[in-house]
C-alpha cells in the first residue's frame, strides 16, 4: 500500500500562490518591502537633515546671514551727494527683494537692518581704565537703522541731532554698558576725536540678544575689545552710534575713505532639510552677481553692491 502523499504547509501554499489566502499573504509581503524601501531613505533624509541644522547651530550668527557691503565713496557718487540713514533703509528695501527673487528664505523683514561704520580713531577725555599702559584708546563711530530693536535704553535717550558750528561738530551717540564702563561714560559725557569733532554720550544702552549679527558684525559694537599689537603698541576699541538723522553730518566731518556701508539680511534655516541644500548652496553662490544692483538718489542711478553669505562654505562642506 502506497504511503499517503504529503500536502504542503499553509506557509508554503502562500509562498507559492497556493490556496485561497495566496493573494493576501503576497499583499501583504509586498507591502512590507515597500514600507521598508520607503522609511530607509526617510530616515537617512531626516538623519542628514538634523545634521545640516547643527552645522546651521554652531556657526556664527552673522554666517547665517547675506550681507552686503559698500565703500562710501562709490556710495556718493552715486547718489550725487551726502545721504542719509532713511537712504540706506531704501537701498535695504530694494536689497531685499532682489533676494526674495532669488528664493532665498529670508526671515522676517523686521530682523534685516543698515548702517555704516567709520573706521576707529584715538579719542581723548576718557578714563584711565580705557587706557593700555600710556596708549590712548580708539573709538569707532557706528550706525545702525534699527538700534532700538536690539537694545534697552537703561539710561539717558538715544542720539538724535549734531550741533554744528563754523569750527566743529558735536554728535550725540549712545554706548554699551560695557563700554560705559571701561571708558568712564555716563550721559553728558564727552569724547574728542579728530579736529574738531566732539562725540557727546546721550544714553547708555544695554543690548539684547548680543550673539546676534547685529551686535557680532562688528567686534567693539557690544562691549570694547582689545587690539593686541605686535609690532605697534596694543589698545582698546570702543565704539559709539549715532543717530539716522546724523549719517548725512558725518560725511562732512570724517574721510570718505573711512566709512564703509553696510546691509544685513538673516536667513530664516528652521525650515531647510537636507534635500534643499544643494538649491541653497547654488542660490547663495549667486547672490553677488545677481542681487547687489540697486538704485540710489534723485535721480535712481545704478550701483552695485556686493553681496556675500558666510553660509555657502558650510552648504558646500555639507
Amino acid at each position: 500500500m502506497s504511503a499517503p502523499s504529503r500536502r504542503p504547509g499553509a506557509a508554503w501554499r502562500v509562498l507559492t500562490g497556493t490556496g485561497a489566502a495566496a493573494s493576501v499573504g503576497l499583499g501583504l509581503l509586498v507591502l512590507i518591502c515597500v514600507l521598508v524601501a520607503v522609511a530607509a531613505p526617510r530616515q537617512s533624509l531626516g538623519l542628514r537633515t538634523r545634521a545640516l541644522r547643527h552645522s546651521f547651530a554652531t556657526v556664527p550668527a552673522l554666517a547665517t546671514s547675506v550681507t552686503g557691503t559698500v565703500d562710501d565713496s562709490t556710495f556718493v557718487l552715486s547718489f550725487g551727494g551726502p545721504f542719509g540713514g532713511a537712504d540706506l533703509t531704501a537701498v535695504q528695501s530694494q536689497l531685499a527683494g532682489n533676494l526674495k527673487r532669488q528664493r532665498l528664505p529670508l526671515a522676517r523683514p523686521a530682523a534685516d537692518w543698515s548702517g555704516l561704520t567709520i573706521v576707529p580713531a584715538q579719542v581723548s577725555g576718557a578714563a584711565r581704565s580705557a587706557y593700555y599702559g600710556p596708549t590712548a584708546p580708539q573709538m569707532e563711530v557706528l550706525y545702525r537703522s534699527s538700534l532700538s530693536r536690539h537694545a534697552r535704553l537703561e539710561s539717558g535717550q538715544l542720539p538724535t541731532t549734531v550741533r554744528v558750528n563754523g569750527a566743529g561738530a558735536d554728535f550725540g551717540v549712545a554706548v554699551t554698558r560695557a563700554t560705559a564702563a571701561r571708558f568712564g561714560l555716563r550721559p553728558g559725557s564727552r569724547l574728542t576725536i579728530g579736529p574738531g569733532v566732539t562725540l557727546t554720550v546721550t544714553g547708555i544702552l544695554r543690548p539684547t540678544g548680543p550673539t546676534a549679527a547685529f551686535w557680532t558684525a562688528d567686534a567693539a559694537a557690544a562691549a570694547p575689545a582689545f587690539h593686541f599689537g605686535l609690532k605697534t603698541p596694543s589698545y582698546w576699541i570702543g565704539a559709539v552710534f549715532v543717530g539716522g538723522p546724523e549719517v548725512s553730518a558725518l560725511q562732512h566731518w570724517f574721510n570718505p575713505g573711512e566709512i564703509q556701508l553696510y546691509w544685513d539680511f538673516p536667513l530664516d534655516l528652521s525650515q531647510v532639510t537636507a534635500s534643499q541644500a544643494a538649491g541653497l548652496s547654488g542660490q547663495l553662490s549667486g547672490v553677488s552677481t545677481t542681487s547687489g544692483e540697486v538704485f540710489v538718489g534723485p535721480g535712481g542711478q545704478p550701483t552695485s553692491i556686493v553681496l556675500a553669505s558666510g553660509l555657502a562654505p558650510v552648504m558646500a562642506a555639507f
